[in-house]
């Protein structure tokens, strides 16, 4: 089966991750899978060396229609049976050039609980008819889609994301791990990795982050990623006495040791779809504690695989952070039922097989026999 997957960059963000590992795992199953992206960016993934695979760039340079051209002629060239648009833009983008390539099969995906606005939100309604379907990542983003869109249940399909598990497990201790980080630090951890955006919510950190000094809690807090609001976040930090307390960290290749090195992850989003941080801490083996934006639900079992606390609720998280960081064997008990939930069901291989599924049923449907699929096969 030859799959043309589209995405905008790759940026080091959860779906342009999730878009390099969707590539990885399908050519594993035997498929001729494809990752395409139009934005060279900073910061960005490097596909070899971290997933074991080479996209390809086709620039947009803002010429939007002669891109789509390009993108057609492309498609057309290397015959796929299914191209699929991983998230807002790249739908738009794949749904236009699928069509003039007439290709058979064109998913639309989105990532998150639908937040799309004026042309965009116009462009998914308009192109919507002609997809094969919807790729979402979380029952809450299908729910979301379809009352928007009044789509059909059958028509938006749930795949959730995939992790490289082993990366994850520790391989060495805390204090190994703070040592490498250049943190030589006694103090608990509390860590965020998120985008520096409004989305993540991070006054709610740093509010929580305030309280529990107020409290005496003895901690140190991590900011773990980039974004527009840093400025106005370290600033926000200073404002309330934190300087010595929060240190902003940027973006980190290896996240996986600064969770190695946390005794408490945090996530303060008020929206998400199924989110990477959260997986990616349970994979480690850290207790997490996450608002309730839709969806978490999941993902975590209150009080078993980790704590919910209400949006905005800046004393209950505090209240869960503080029983946490008391208290070594819940961190232990939570953190183990973490790591087992993702282990059983949030592996690489798990979402590439359910994707490939996905495929093959709107292509049985429209009477496309593609090429077979050899599953076991594992391929570059």
């Amino acid at each position: 089966m030859r799959i043309g997957i589209l995405q905008d960059s790759l940026i080091r963000c959860g779906a342009e991750r999730q878009a390099l590992y969707s590539m990885a795992g399908l050519r594993r199953l035997g498929c001729d899978a494809e990752l395409i992206y139009y934005n060279n960016v900073e910061n960005a993934y490097d596909p070899v060396r971290e997933f074991g695979v080479q996209p390809v760039f086709m620039p947009k340079r803002g010429r939007r229609l002669t891109f789509i051209r390009q993108l057609a002629k492309y498609f057309r060239e290397r015959d796929f049976d299914v191209v699929h648009g991983f998230m807002d833009m790249p739908t738009v983008y794949a749904a236009l050039a699928g069509r003039l390539a007439d290709r058979r099969v064109i998913f639309g995906g989105i990532r998150v609980e639908y937040d799309g606005t004026g042309l965009v939100k116009l462009a998914h309604r308009l192109l919507n008819p002609g997809l094969a379907g919807w790729i979402v990542n979380s029952s809450a983003s299908a729910q979301r889609l379809g009352e928007v869109f009044d789509i059909r249940p059958d028509r938006i399909h749930v795949v959730y994301n995939g992790l490289d598990v082993q990366r994850f497990e520790p391989r060495m201790s805390q204090e190994q791990a703070r040592q490498k980080i250049g943190v030589g630090i006694n103090d608990p951890i509390v860590t965020i990795v998120a985008r520096l955006e409004p989305q993540k919510n991070h006054r709610m950190f740093l509010d929580t982050a305030a309280e529990l000094v107020r409290r005496k809690a003895v901690a140190r807090f991590f900011v773990v990623g980039n974004g527009s609001l840093g400025r106005q976040l370290r600033q926000g930090a200073s404002d309330r006495g934190l300087s010595d307390t929060v240190m902003f960290l940027g973006n980190r290749p290896n996240v996986e040791e600064i969770l190695w090195a946390t005794d408490v992850s945090v996530l303060t989003s008020d929206y998400e779809g199924l989110s990477n941080v959260l997986l990616e801490s349970m994979a480690s083996g850290v207790p997490v504690v996450a608002t309730d934006f839709a969806g978490v639900e999941e993902l975590i079992t209150h009080g078993e695989t980790g704590f919910v606390v209400r949006r905005g609720d800046v004393s209950g998280m505090a209240d869960r952070i503080e029983s946490l960081l008391r208290d070594a064997e819940q961190r232990r008990r939570v953190g183990e039922a973490g790591r087992q939930v993702v282990r059983e069901g949030f592996s690489v291989e798990a979402m590439s097989r359910r994707l490939l599924d996905v495929y093959e049923a709107a292509l049985s449907s429209r009477g496309h026999s593609p090429a077979p699929v050899a599953r076991n096969v594992r391929q570059g």
